[in-house]
């Protein structure tokens, strides 16, 4: 690969997929969001963005964290892109039965293809 095909490559925002369900510790998640969000190339006046996050609800309904705040997903698990990064945030909604073999089953469906897997 070329040094300018490598330079545009790094210049594209890479996608990043933030795991939502009820039970989410909000800050667990809005905090990688807000971060993720801010990240810019550096030495440039109006750099490009480094991240693109999308929030991945396990459905298609939205969410509810630990604390009440309601959330809606950009895009349900069944139908994610293929993400560079995915964040699995915590929460005690991950100690749900259900909600923890819904995880499972995506991350293991998404884990050939993501270059990272973070909690």
């Amino acid at each position: 690969m070329t040094y300018f095909a490598r330079l545009a490559q790094e210049r594209t925002p890479k996608l990043i997929g933030v795991l939502g369900y009820d039970g989410v510790a909000a800050l667990d998640l809005t905090g990688p969001l807000e971060a993720l969000t801010s990240a810019q190339h550096p030495g440039e006046a109006s750099a490009p963005l480094c991240y693109r996050p999308i929030i991945v609800g396990l459905t298609n309904k939205s969410f509810t964290s630990e604390s009440g705040l309601h959330f809606k997903a950009d895009v349900a698990a069944e139908a994610t892109p293929t993400f560079d990064t995915i964040i699995i945030p915590g929460g005690k909604g991950l100690r749900q039965t259900e909600t923890r073999q819904l995880t499972a089953r995506w991350l293991n469906s998404q884990a050939g293809k993501t270059r990272r897997i973070a909690s």
